[in-house]
């Protein structure tokens, strides 16, 4: 009796022990699966207990081809996260991104230029501020004005295009993109277009990882480790506030005075505005003018068609604008297919619901506004290969867009660049330099797949943050 009793006295304690640690492990679970505000919306059962399930998906670059299939098969509302709801719905688009919704930027806007205050990731009067100087910097008027800045950077990429039998086009497109933004931004060039081999080592400070790492790791002022991006970035800004009289972007951020104090705005807030300025508007661009590069290809009638739409309408590349280029039916129809069949931001836009004493309820559906914060965002491809909205959704059909088309009636689906108050500032801009691109290279090139059995069908594969190259034959 007295060995049972000690051998009781031994493992009680780690039964105990071992008890509440399954408990502790197990209770979590049953919370997130049957207690939790947003249990009763359908989603795969990992991304119920841990937001690894939807970063996993995220850093292996399928997480939007992921999230059409999910909305497939679950419907206008996805769970993909803990406290992470996706939606694919126009309803849902406008009630998410509306200025009177009880929703703001969620933090996931801050790791874009973490430990810097920008426009990106800034809420309330802060991001009114730089909005009300940043939406000068990209009207109409000003960027008219920057168009012979434009066809300088495109007529290079021409010749360059055309000194070659092949080119990877997405090398090209890249290099193109980086060195407008960088000209009309802040008014310097890598010039990678002239030698974009010897120079790649430049470009790649400005592609999406490894800017995004060098920034994360020097998210102090006081580091003392050197970084290139870090450096280069920093070097031009000091050049930048050195010299005056530049009409370019950022001159408008440099020249700004805070309201009410009057004073300038601090370097670690230019230095997450110029960081911005080159996620936003390098990458996006170029992939959206390779998705449609590439699909156009694919239809040798499309691309005839808007090839002889251009070409009829200008004699020579010298001849081009925007102004007349912009009321080219057909190659404005392409482009708005290009940006609806993959959009620059393909994934996931998240917001945030916040405390305002009224629930957000989408879809007949209440999301809390408790001490754990609901993240509720637009599945952007999945929306826009809803077939609600588009017909034959993941077909490329540029003549869905045109005059009577049910396209047309369902425009507000339709959000490449987002939507509301927050929608990306630089839409203008992107569609000023996607409209030159294309055109000019109608003008100036015949265009084919080097090899059509293979390039049409495996040389063109999205992910979340870049697209593989594919090789044209010029």
């Amino acid at each position: 009796m007295s060995s049972l009793e000690s051998t009781l006295d031994v493992h009680l304690p780690g039964q105990k022990f071992l008890v509440l640690i399954f408990a502790a492990l197990c209770l979590p679970v049953v919370y997130n699966v049957l207690f939790h505000p947003l249990a009763q919306i359908p989603g795969p059962f990992l991304a119920k207990l841990s937001d690894l399930w939807h970063a996993y998906h995220l850093s292996t670059g399928t997480r939007h081809i992921l999230l059409c299939d999910l909305h497939d098969r679950y419907g206008p509302l996805v769970r993909i996260g803990p406290n992470t709801v996706s939606v694919n719905t126009n309803e849902g688009l406008q009630k998410i991104f509306s200025a009177t919704s009880p929703i703001d930027k969620s933090p996931f806007y801050q790791a874009f230029a973490p430990g810097f205050h920008s426009s990106f990731a800034a809420v309330g009067d802060a991001f009114r501020e730089k909005k009300s100087i940043l939406s000068h910097a990209f009207a109409q008027k000003k960027l008219d004005a920057m168009e012979v800045t434009f066809m300088i950077h495109i007529k290079k990429l021409c010749e360059v295009m055309k000194s070659q039998k092949a080119v990877e086009l997405d090398e090209c497109l890249s290099a193109l993109t980086i060195d407008i933004l960088l000209d009309v931004c802040f008014g310097e060039t890598f010039d990678l277009l002239s030698n974009p081999i010897e120079k790649s080592k430049e470009a790649t400070l400005w592609r999406w990882p490894v800017l995004q790492k060098a920034i994360r790791i020097l998210s102090s002022k006081y580091t003392t480790r050197d970084y290139p991006a870090q450096r280069a970035i920093g070097a031009m800004l000091k050049q930048r506030q050195n010299a005056s009289g530049r009409e370019d972007i950022f001159n408008y951020l440099l020249t700004a005075e805070k309201p009410g104090s009057g004073e300038p705005f601090p370097d670690r807030e230019l230095f997450g505005e110029a960081i911005i300025l080159f996620v936003a508007g390098s990458d996006t661009t170029s992939t959206a003018l390779l998705t449609t590069l590439w699909h156009l290809l694919r239809h040798k009638h499309t691309y005839d068609n808007v090839v002889n739409e251009v070409r009829s309408r200008f004699k020579s590349i010298d001849e081009l604008t925007y102004k007349e280029a912009q009321y080219l039916p057909y190659l404005r129809a392409v482009i708005e297919e290009g940006l609806r069949i993959f959009p620059p931001n393909s994934g996931f836009i998240p917001r945030q619901v916040v405390r305002s004493g009224r629930p957000f309820i989408l879809h007949d559906m209440e999301f809390p506004v408790g001490p754990v914060q609901t993240e509720i965002g637009v599945s952007n491809m999945s929306l826009h290969r809803n077939p609600l909205y588009f017909e034959n959704p993941d077909q490329f059909i540029p003549e869905r867009w045109t005059d009577g088309s049910k396209a047309k009636r369902d425009r507000p689906a339709f959000s490449p660049f987002s939507k509301g108050p927050r929608s990306c500032l630089g839409r203008n801009m992107a569609y000023v330099e996607m409209t030159l691109v294309l055109a000019a290279l109608f003008l100036e090139l015949d265009m084919e797949f080097q090899d059509p059995a293979t390039e049409a069908r495996d040389g063109y594969r999205p992910t979340d943050s870049f697209v593989l190259p594919f090789l044209i034959a010029t």
